[in-house]
């Protein structure tokens, strides 16, 4: 889902932040740090970036 569609529907449900993170499959990573980051800069302050397991992750929020 796109990040501005997102936002809209975290809007419509009065959700004032989410939470973005790194996402991982048995077969290795589905979602990067570098994604998240992407993402979490597109939202307006709507989303802030939980650290992934080495810390790595954490948000400039």
């Amino acid at each position: 889902m796109p990040v501005k569609a997102t936002v809209a529907a975290m809007a419509a449900a009065d959700v004032v932040i989410g939470l973005s993170a790194t996402w991982y499959k048995p077969q290795g990573l589905l979602i990067s740090n570098d994604d998240v980051t992407e993402l979490v800069a597109q939202s307006d302050e709507k989303l802030a970036q939980v650290p992934d397991g080495d810390g790595s992750g954490w948000s400039r929020r």
